[in-house]
């Protein structure tokens, strides 16, 4: 194949190489918007369409190569590091990915230990790849060429590592590193020949991070996971773009969510939670491991670096807040816990959590109450910066002193501020996790290993905690009185407009729509993220105290609305064709919370399915029908006309509808149903949506008088010999009369029956049966006729 782009009309080349049942007519720009209601159904095969479409793209990329480029040698790859194009720009680099390196041949083999030219072909023809997968997803297409290079600056490392990944899992890592060329390098290459400059700590957590992880996820979760990394920070480029993002971004967790099913059809919803959130989790994994070199050489130069003196914590603590139920024997999931159980262990972790931030952020020395700014000038001398992360972890005390927080705006910042934000926020966070029985039970190395990873992530929910009850504006307070204008001249920083702008975006507005409450339980699941890279007590603990705090979340997200739930004005919910149903969404909250809207869904559809066995073909053949009577959407609150939050209280929002005339009634066979349902939706935004369905019954409404003859009598007979031949017991006449043809339901079938029994035997009962005819249809399947007895 040559070595045409695989942008836009280019990308011909390709998809006539594509099976047909991979050219799905549905993977199209318009699935960006979800104003189309969308049925379950409908939905999940949406999904395994766009799971089967990346995936057949990512083989498409890895299999496109130029056959001038079927096996490069050492020498090649000397020549062509000297050809790559350096002095391209992204834009020119993503519209034509050729022009950065040639389309080699991607080969996992371990022919040959690497050069140093390797790492370079490994960098560009990665970009290659990248863009290519990129390019051959609509939705990135749509994107203005400005706000494609944007998520390729933020996104690139950590999308193109899945590729590798992939490959990885399939051969393993057991005699080295593969570079995609018949190059690898080997496990001591460290000690003799290090090009990557990496300490041999790196190495380890490197697998620990970025491939131990991902060994769950089959090859067809990596193409999906590769997109959901790649529309990544779409906060970050023009209104248009991160709508574009958003939306992707939506489409690929239904995805994801929607697939597990498929995967795992045994488990329950509350595993598929669990599952798809640790999946989730890895995206902050993989971005961190990434930065890890520096991280580690960030966090080591400050205090070298670990704690648990909680004493002057736990006095200050009121006794209701020390939960007897949270104790470190829930880590361990062996014992069968109810789910009325499991919310109140949920909630009890909640509380204790949220207790714990409060206690640790108005735990100060009285000494410290209202420091000026020459103390701060003095403290910034004074800052333990010669203290190990494991001493500064035992003793927060010695990192810095436990100032009082203060998030007023009373004088703008110096550059001691700086220092002073970063050594009382350790504090704190030391504070924090001390105070967490799971912590402490890890061994000190451990708590040291979680602290390198995930202090600056933890650390920053204080802050945003703060910011959001302080309003959202362009002046950061540094918790001493002190802060940052917008228009600071003085930039200690040195950090660009578009910078602040960027960290505001992706920093501080996500996490706004999360109430008092969630901010500590969210502080505490980065807390023990990465756990791979502990001993493998610390990781057990960490994997348990994650699936606490993920049921949590799910569990609170159940308590902050305790009703929510349809009423229709009918004791039966039973209606006829052409009514109007008058109804209200009732709604009681505990808790405050956002909503972007709350729409009512009213369907109506007739489905029909069975099998027949073909003796011609001896097959069995599949039928299936489908039509649809009601498909309503009403926007009943729109939170961005009225506030976009709900207080806690009772809320009742009316709504009707009207039945269609020619709607049919209400049925339900065995190969076949016609179901009526209306369910109402809560779209809160950054939490799983409050969702309530109720069934209402559509009864037939036929004016009889309408239908000539139905008032007639109807009249049957039947006469039969009993026995045969040498063994005749002569003849019984049976008569049947009905005083009118049709009935109404729930009106009374009196039969008139004479019996003549001219016979020598007696007549020991007498059976009367209602038949039902029913006619089920199918659009790719024909008619099939069924007789049911009533």
């Amino acid at each position: 194949m040559r070595e045409e782009s695989l942008r836009d009309a280019n990308k011909s080349q390709l998809v006539d190489n594509m099976k047909e049942e991979d050219k799905l007519e549905e993977i199209r720009a318009v699935q960006t918007s979800h104003s189309v209601n969308l049925s379950n159904e409908d939905r999940h095969r949406r999904s395994i369409n766009l799971i089967d479409f990346l995936y057949s793209v990512s083989k498409i990329c890895e299999d496109n190569y130029d056959p001038r480029y079927a096996n490069v040698t050492e020498d090649e790859i000397i020549e062509m590091d000297k050809a790559y194009g350096r002095h391209i720009s992204l834009e020119d680099g993503l519209r034509n990915p050729e022009l950065v390196a040639p389309r080699t041949r991607i080969k996992w083999t371990r022919e040959r230990i690497m050069i140093k030219e390797d790492i370079s072909y490994c960098w560009y023809r990665t970009f290659v790849f990248a863009a290519d997968f990129a390019n051959m997803i609509p939705q990135f297409r749509q994107l203005p060429i400005q706000d494609q290079c944007q998520l390729f600056r933020h996104n690139f490392a950590t999308t193109s590592w899945l590729f590798y990944l992939d490959a990885i899992i399939k051969v393993g890592l057991i005699n080295g590193f593969p570079f995609g060329n018949g190059a690898y390098a080997p496990h001591d290459i460290v000690i003799e020949y290090n090009p990557l400059n990496l300490n041999p700590d790196a190495h380890y957590y490197y697998s620990k991070l970025l491939i131990e992880p991902f060994t769950d996820l089959d090859s067809k979760e990596i193409p999906l996971f590769m997109t959901i990394l790649l529309f990544q920070n779409g906060e970050s480029c023009s209104d248009k773009g991160s709508e574009i993002c958003r939306r992707m971004n939506e489409l690929l967790i239904d995805a994801l969510w929607d697939y597990q099913a498929v995967k795992n059809p045994e488990i329950t919803i509350e595993e598929r939670v669990r599952k798809q959130s640790n999946i989730l989790l890895l995206i902050p994994k993989i971005t961190q491991a990434w930065h890890l070199e520096s991280d580690l050489h960030l966090l080591m130069s400050i205090f070298g670096l670990r704690g648990a003196n909680k004493s002057q914590l736990v006095d200050n603590m009121e006794e209701e807040d020390k939960l007897e139920e949270f104790r470190p024997v829930q880590t361990s999931f062996s014992v069968n816990v109810s789910s009325e159980d499991r919310h109140r262990r949920s909630i009890n972790l909640i509380d204790f959590l949220y207790s714990v931030s409060k206690i640790c952020e108005d735990n100060y020395d009285p000494r410290y109450a209202n420091v000026t700014e020459d103390e701060i000038i003095e403290m910034d001398k004074a800052y333990g910066r010669h203290i190990s992360l494991e001493d500064g972890l035992r003793n927060p005390e010695l990192v810095a002193p436990r100032t009082r927080i203060k998030w007023t705006r009373e004088r703008i910042m110096i550059k001691e501020d700086i220092s002073y934000c970063w050594y009382r926020t350790f504090v704190i966070t030391a504070d924090f996790a001390n105070m967490i029985p799971q912590f402490r039970q890890l061994p000190i190395q451990d708590q040291c290993q979680l602290f390198r990873h995930n202090f600056a992530t933890t650390s920053w929910l204080f802050y945003v905690d703060a910011i959001i009850k302080t309003g959202l504006t362009n002046e950061f307070p540094f918790g001493n009185g002190a802060y940052a204008p917008k228009d600071l001249e003085y930039d200690p920083l040195n950090i660009n407009s578009d910078a602040r702008h960027d960290y505001s975006k992706l920093l501080i507005e996500p996490f706004t729509d999360l109430d008092s409450k969630e901010i500590p339980l969210f502080m505490t699941i980065l807390l023990f993220q990465n756990g791979e890279s502990c001993s493998d007590k610390g990781s057990e603990i960490c994997r348990r105290m994650n699936e606490l705090l993920i049921d949590a979340l799910w569990d609170y997200q159940a308590l902050t609305m305790e009703k929510f739930e349809i009423k229709l004005k009918s004791d039966n919910n039973i209606f006829t064709s052409g009514e109007t149903v008058f109804g209200h969404i009732f709604m009681l909250l505990k808790n405050s919370i956002k909503a972007r809207s709350i729409r009512i869904k009213v369907s109506g559809k007739a489905n029909s399915k069975w099998d027949y066995y073909n003796p011609a073909t001896k097959v069995y053949i599949s039928c299936r029908g489908e039509d649809s009577y009601i498909n309503a959407d009403v926007l009943i609150w729109d939170g961005q006309e009225n506030e976009d939050s709900f207080k806690p209280g009772i809320y009742e929002f009316p709504f009707n509808f009207t039945i269609p005339e020619r709607c049919p009634p209400s049925f339900e066979g065995d190969h076949g149903k016609i179901q009526f349902f209306c369910k109402a939706v809560v779209d809160r935004p950054w939490h799983i949506d409050n969702k309530a369905e109720i069934r209402f019954i559509v009864k037939p409404q036929f004016d009889l008088n309408h239908i000539p003859g139905l008032g007639n009598k109807v009249v049957g007979a039947i006469d039969e010999n009993l026995g045969a031949i040498f063994f005749k017991h002569g003849k019984v006449d049976a008569k049947v009369m009905l005083h009118k043809r049709g009935y109404i339901i729930g009106e009374t079938i009196t039969p008139n029956i004479s019996i003549t029994n001219s016979s020598s035997r007696a007549i020991q009962k007498i059976d009367v049966a209602l038949i039902q005819f029913i006619t089920y249809t199918a659009k790719h399947g024909g008619i099939f006729r069924c007789e049911n007895g009533i």
